[in-house]
């Protein structure tokens, strides 16, 4: 009957009650129930029930699961609505809610984490905490003396089984293995650290002033390898040796970049060859050397030559079947300065004379013919600046990256070079002196944790901590890595969206300059911004208040998760949400990193970045009202999306309108669904974030596809009838994986690639 209550059969996590009368009590069925909260967001709670109370009051386990419950201002439940029912109930709930996170730790195992034990915590707890305590660093700039010999003496050796580099009769890079030759398709067998090496040399001192390894197997490493070589210093002694091998991921664009500068081998190369070069930047090769694989000659050539292959030849290791070969040279000193003559002396120049010649990859800052201050002229400020801002700056040691990053900052309209703070994780000499360059302000933090996720953790909060102390009359401060790359508005995005965080203070935490779901089918107004119930990443600000309140509750050293992920829980910014644009404002620069690996890097890469200088964003759309207001009018006019087919999923997107999707999503971390969505509307599909109490808004070409998780969102109760809901099963899984299988990217060669190679390709007769 309708007046029944779920009070008489709805228990709590604890325990479970069975039915009285005859027979044995029935085993209580487990549900999972979402609960919206009068605050904002949904809790999700674990609950079991006597089966025979649901069967009398006629509802299903399923019907109850895919049901959005309601709770009032003081935690209660008082009707569940069921479709056309409703049935009253009459249940507190806040005895059940808990504020508390399970988080793993560096032993395997749990701890929780509850917001009650940091109540009458604050940052003055941690005056004396040791780990924020700056490391001391003690820099000598003191130029190393040049070489007595006038030439350099050079080898290198590259195959498939051995790769290595010797100066002057010192070994400065090798790599070896013992892998043996596989029964089948033996040249496609791949090692983990294949790819070509490379290593820059002062000829003055005979010291490596670059080393760097581009792998094999991570699409746009290519990429890397190409800008790195573009940005070494005239006059430099550039080796690359090849180990395994380092075709697979060489595109023609970088070969192209790799014939420009001089290498006659990168345009033939292909899988297994070996491969080593030597050049002087800016100026001749001074020998190359291209080994083809013999494995590949074979097959190329046809069955009729395979087959007729010495069979002790296919027999033997793999490291026998094509021996490395060496490349031996003397390298003349060359009669270039070995600092530059047209640098003024003494004061800052001195220190960029030192750096300049101990360290390679810059590019403009240690150009001989360019006089661009390390320091660049502040840009003026422009209408749209409003406050001083603090930049916090995270680098560890990949200093080009972060010379990069520094470089675009420091030419952003409005920023000053006294607003910045690089905070340096660990004693790294080469990242410290760039920045003493630069003429920053730097802390150097003493690493903590042996994982990535709780180092970088524990350095991002040294790194706020100090920031707090530094800038005593800043409010805002924005966060960078050193790998990220900004757009022309970067800093003017923040200029103008900082207002958004006083005056929605009590519903924001901050903004993110980046959105995971944009690209470049989903996002074109640069104007717009959004709100999400997600975590901030690649570049964001938040206020000193949130910072105050969120520190002295900051993971602990032991913890593995992520501060991102963390950041984003309710645990730590409530019911509050972020702002990010629909088009970023930041994209990810570096090809590997601590959660980098060749799909995310690929990813990122292909993300859209504003190019303007300047963009007057739309504020007033994205507060509170007016969004909720917003969403709520264009889900009036949503036609239901077909879904029941997600790998032919047909969008009608040449035309606008508005279409809505419903996807499971129990709680916030049932991602399935919507991740196969995501992919089939070819967006990011790792997890679930971004998203709006559940709710996802996409700018899909001219269409605009809502996408609601059924019944975690609040919208749930607004699109029930809109069409099936998508639920991620094992065979549908499959389905999509296999989709994803693709063939392999290796290149072979061909018969008529070695007559090519070797000049001997016929002339055509008149």
């Amino acid at each position: 009957m309708a007046s029944n209550t779920l009070a008489s059969w709805l228990l709590v996590v604890a325990w479970a009650c069975g039915r009285s009368g005859a027979g044995v009590a029935a085993p209580p069925t487990p549900l999972r129930l979402t609960v919206a909260l009068p605050g904002g967001g949904n809790h999700t709670l674990q609950v079991q029930v006597d089966p025979h109370a649901l069967a009398d009051i006629g509802v299903t386990k399923e019907e109850l699961e895919a049901t959005l419950l309601q709770a009032d201002e003081q935690h209660m439940l008082k009707e569940v609505v069921i479709g056309e029912r409703t049935i009253p109930v009459y249940w507190n709930i806040s005895s059940v809610i808990s504020d508390f996170l399970a988080v793993k730790t560096v032993d395997g195992g749990r701890v929780l984490v509850s917001i009650k034990n940091y109540t009458n915590v604050s940052l003055h707890d941690f005056d004396e905490d040791p780990s924020l305590r700056p490391a001391s660093v003690d820099l000598t700039w003191t130029l190393p003396p040049a070489l007595h010999s006038r030439v350099l003496e050079v080898t290198l050796t590259s195959g498939p089984h051995l790769a290595s580099v010797s100066i002057n009769d010192t070994l400065v890079m090798t790599r070896s293995s013992t892998l043996t030759r596989p029964q089948h398709r033996p040249w496609a067998r791949l090692d983990q650290y294949g790819g070509c090496y490379l290593q820059v040399l002062n000829p003055h001192t005979g010291r490596v002033t670059l080393t760097h390894y581009f792998n094999t197997v991570t699409p746009l490493l290519d990429l890397e390898l190409a800008r790195t070589l573009q940005h070494l210093r005239e006059g430099r002694v550039a080796l690359i040796t090849s180990y395994h091998d380092c075709s697979m991921v060489l595109e023609p664009e970088a070969r192209k970049v790799l014939h420009s500068l001089g290498s006659w081998a990168a345009q033939h190369l292909s899988f297994g060859d070996g491969w080593a070069w030597v050049w002087r930047v800016g100026g001749p090769t001074l020998a190359e050397a291209l080994l083809a694989n013999m494995d590949d000659i074979y097959q190329s050539l046809g069955p009729l030559h395979a087959a007729q292959r010495p069979l002790h030849d296919a027999q033997r290791p793999l490291h026998d079947a094509q021996r490395p070969f060496h490349l031996h040279l003397n390298i003349p000193q060359h009669p270039e300065d070995r600092l530059c003559s047209s640098w003024p002396s003494g004061g800052e120049w001195e220190k960029r004379h030192y750096f300049c010649d101990l360290y390679d990859g810059y590019g403009d800052l240690c150009s001989c013919d360019d006089l661009l201050p390390a320091r660049p002229y502040p840009a003026p400020r422009q209408g749209w600046w409003r406050e001083n801002m603090a930049i916090v700056v995270l680098a560890w040691n990949r200093p080009r990256y972060l010379y990069r990053l520094l470089h675009q900052l420091l030419r952003q309209p409005g920023v000053r070079p006294a607003q910045v703070l690089v905070s340096v994780d660990g004693v790294e000499d080469e990242t410290i002196r760039l920045v003493e360059v630069l003429g920053l302000r730097y802390l150097v933090h003493t690493p903590e944790g042996d994982l990535a996720s709780p180092r970088i953790s524990r350095h991002l909060r040294f790194a706020l901590f100090k920031a707090l102390e530094t800038f005593e009359d800043v409010d805002k401060f924005i966060i960078l890595e050193e790998d990220l790359i900004l757009a022309p508005d970067f800093f003017s995005f923040m200029q103008q969206t900082s207002v958004l965080l006083e005056v929605e203070e009590d519903s924001l935490y901050g903004v993110s300059a980046f959105s995971h779901l944009s690209s470049s089918h989903t996002s074109s107004d640069l104007t717009r911004l959004q709100r999400v119930t997600s975590f901030p990443s690649c570049g964001w600000m938040t206020t000193r208040t949130f910072l105050t309140e969120t520190l002295p509750k900051w993971l602990p050293v032991y913890a593995t998760a992520d501060w991102d992920f963390w950041m984003g829980t309710p645990l730590v910014r409530g019911a509050r949400e972020l702002v990010l644009p629909e088009v970023s404002r930041t994209s990810h620069g570096g090809m590997l990193g601590a959660h980098m690996d060749g799909d995310v890097t690929t990813w990122y890469h292909n993300t859209p970045l504003s190019t303007r200088a300047h963009v007057a964003l739309n504020l007033t759309a994205v507060r509170k009202t007016p969004y909720e207001e917003s969403i709520l009018e264009e889900l009036k006019k949503a036609q239901p999306l077909d879904v029941s087919d997600p790998l032919n999923l047909e969008v009608p997107h040449a035309q606008e309108g508005v279409w809505v999707a419903r996807v499971r999503m129990l709680d916030s971390e049932d991602s399935l669904a919507f991740r196969m969505l995501a992919q089939a509307l070819n967006l990011w599909h790792a997890d679930a974030r971004d998203h709006h109490f559940g709710l996802w808004r996409l700018p899909y070409y001219s269409a605009l596809v809502f996408v609601v998780g059924v019944p975690y969102s609040r919208y749930s109760s607004l699109v029930q009838g809109g069409g099936q809901v998508l639920v991620s099963t094992p065979d549908l899984r499959e389905r999509f994986l296999k989709k994803l299988e693709t063939n392999s990217p290796m290149v072979f060669h061909q018969p008529d690639d070695f007559r090519q190679i070797l000049g001997l390709t016929e002339k055509k007769k008149r």
